[in-house]
């Protein structure tokens, strides 16, 4: 199963520019290439498409209560969640990301 996504993987036209990212593997590669794929998904800037990734903190804050920053439940979890590890990744395998 795996060598079917990696050449799937490697045959795509993204798969050049994403495999330059340092620490970005083929699972995590495949998996933005897929949740990315639809050409009719169009984001009007960063900021919408951080939200959709669910990336971008929800601040909570009523009265007096204290101000209480949360992570976005309304997202596309898979993409969220390659984002996570190639952040992850990017953290634990290239240094100038330290």
């Amino acid at each position: 199963m795996n060598s079917d996504i990696d050449s799937l993987y490697n045959n795509h036209s993204g798969s050049r520019i994403l495999s330059s990212i340092p620490a970005m593997g083929t699972m995590i590669g495949a998996t933005l290439l897929a949740e990315l794929s639809d050409e009719s998904r169009r984001f009007r800037d960063y900021r919408a498409f951080q939200a959709y990734a669910g990336t971008s903190p929800i601040s909570r804050q009523s009265g007096k209560s204290q101000k209480l920053v949360v992570m976005r439940r309304s997202c596309n979890k898979h993409l969220r969640h390659a984002l996570y590890w190639l952040a992850f990744n990017s953290l634990t395998r290239v240094e100038w990301a330290r």
